[in-house]
């Protein structure tokens, strides 16, 4: 019985600790209630497939821009993060999602951004959240 209760507590401490870390992209991209806005972001532009699932990522932040409150998300290529990498933002409350893919070719030492869902003229506050998150600030 005392075995049971240790593990029965182990387990409820590893769930507690997995809720505290925040959103992987991975789960962003598959989770019932976010996958769809995902799904159309990156199916408008021509992106690795690796973007589909989210690649390797680290848990979620959440940042304020303009006074709204989004959800920080990030992913780069499995086995080659300094090449790509995807960033996200996206609110929980009226499910306004926003994206920045980065392609980084080292022969030409040249990066090209893919900006997804955001114009050219659209706040600079949400391109600084989105290459904080890109960058790992």
């Amino acid at each position: 019985m005392k075995g049971k209760m240790i593990i029965a507590v182990m387990a409820f401490v590893s769930f507690g600790a997995l809720a505290d870390e925040g959103q992987y992209l991975s789960d962003f991209a598959s989770a019932k209630s976010t996958s769809k806005s995902y799904s159309e972001l990156i199916s408008k532009n021509k992106l690795p497939a690796w973007v589909k699932s989210g690649g390797t990522s680290t848990p979620s932040t959440e940042v304020t821009v303009a006074g709204k409150k989004y959800i920080a998300l990030s992913g780069c290529k499995p086995h080659s993060c300094p090449e790509q990498n995807i960033a996200v933002l996206y609110s929980p409350d009226n499910r306004e999602i926003h994206g920045v893919f980065s392609d980084f070719n080292a022969e030409k030492n040249r990066e090209t951004l893919t900006w997804l869902n955001l114009n050219p003229i659209d706040s600079g506050a949400l391109k600084n959240a989105l290459f904080n998150r890109l960058y790992g600030n």
